[in-house]
Parts: C-alpha cells; sequence; structure tokens
C-alpha cells in the first residue's frame, strides 16, 4: 500500500513540476519526501521482498535512480556529467583528504578494522556503492537539494552546508552496534559529506562525488 502511495505520490510530483529557475519549491519537498524519504525508511525494500530472490534493495535503488533521473530532467536540473582528467584527480585528491576519517572512526570505535582482501570482491564493492549507493544519494542531496537550495539562497556553500546536515541525518537509524541515534554515524557523514559537497561545488559534474562516495563506501565494506 505504501510503495504503491510513494510511486504515484513521486511520479505526480514529477508531472506537476516544470523546468524553472525557481528554488527549492513545496513540490520538490513533496517529491524528495514521497521518493527518498520512503525508499531511506526501507519501505519500498519491504514490499518488494517477497517477490525477490535476493536483496531487495536493489530494485528498490533502482526505482529511486530512474524517478530521480526524470525528476531531474523535468525541473531543468543539469547535474553536469562528464568524464575529464582533472574530474579523475579530484576524486583521488578528496579520497586522500577523507583517509583523515580512518583514524578518528577506529578512535571511536565506529570502524574496526577487518580487511576481506580479494580483488573480485574489491571491484565488486566498488561497482555496487557507486552505483546503487553513490548514485541515488548524490543525486538527491547534491544534484537536486543543494543545487535548488543554492538558488534560494544565492550561496553555493550556505546551501552544501544545509543540504549535507539533512543528508548527515538520513544515518540516524542506521544502529550499527544497537545505538539509536547513532550520532557517530551522522557526525563521520557530516564530515564525510563535505567532501562530497566540495568536490561537487568545485567540478560541477556529479560524477566526481558519486564516484568519491561510492569509492568511500567500498573502501569501508573491504577493509573495515
Amino acid at each position: 500500500m505504501w510503495f504503491w502511495l510513494s510511486i504515484l505520490l513521486s511520479v505526480f510530483c514529477i508531472l506537476k513540476t516544470e523546468k524553472s529557475e525557481r528554488g527549492l519549491t513545496a513540490w520538490d519537498v513533496l517529491f524528495l519526501l514521497s521518493s527518498w524519504q520512503i525508499f531511506n525508511l526501507k519501505i519500498w525494500q519491504a514490499y518488494l521482498a517477497p517477490g525477490i530472490n535476493g536483496n531487495a534493495y536493489y530494485p528498490s535503488a533502482t526505482i529511486l535512480i530512474l524517478l530521480l533521473c526524470w525528476f531531474m530532467k523535468r525541473r531543468g536540473l543539469n547535474p553536469g556529467i562528464r568524464l575529464s582528467a582533472s574530474d579523475a584527480k579530484l576524486v583521488l585528491k578528496s579520497l586522500g583528504v577523507l583517509l583523515i576519517l580512518i583514524p578518528i572512526g577506529l578512535g571511536m570505535g565506529f570502524l574496526n578494522f577487518s580487511p576481506e582482501i580479494s580483488l573480485k570482491f574489491m571491484a565488486s564493492s566498488a561497482l555496487t556503492y557507486t552505483i546503487f549507493v553513490g548514485i541515488p544519494e548524490e543525486l538527491v542531496f547534491r544534484g537536486i537539494l543543494q543545487n535548488l537550495l543554492e538558488r534560494n539562497l544565492k550561496n553555493p556553500w550556505l546551501a552544501a552546508i544545509l543540504s549535507n546536515i539533512l543528508f548527515a541525518f538520513i544515518y540516524t537509524h542506521l544502529t550499527g552496534q544497537g545505538i539509536f541515534p547513532n550520532w557517530k554515524y551522522v557526525g563521520l557523514a557530516f564530515a564525510a559529506g563535505l567532501v562530497y559537497a566540495g568536490s561537487y561545488l568545485k567540478s560541477s559534474n556529479i560524477l566526481v562525488p558519486v564516484s568519491v562516495h561510492g569509492l568511500v563506501d567500498a573502501i569501508r565494506d573491504v577493509f573495515f
């Protein structure tokens, strides 16, 4: 029931929107709540799970990505998609900056070093996290929310920080160690998100934060 209501409301919001230079509108907010937030609460996964052999997260994330791309096209949002050597260097620099979070995470007890070194596993993790985590999360918080808030606020960094606060708070329900809300996760996500947001501001290319985000999550999966 909630799955179909969410999908129908998301499609309705997309059809109600149009290309515009306006900032964040009520239809934008309603779309993000009906698509992203319902997905984030795992309602889509719970609905799809009985009919799927395997992880229902992947079809849920695929549906979300399609809705987000359709919304951005209707809204006239251009996240910037290109391949360039300079942007590839920015990805590596951003990953270098984020290395500081490893000793912090270990010191907080959030990370525990337990590597699973396998070329196949590393490649699979990098691909999976980039496509099914990096793409939807960066489209929502950088491609849509950050871009629209920037139109409202006329201040790119303020828009980046505000959208990143919302990004960090989506991790309160990811308990990890049986703790709710998980403020350690929120804090580390906020720090990482600042780098994602900064890389997008610097490049105007959504593939940069998508790649950084996916690789960071893959590194955590492989080594921690």
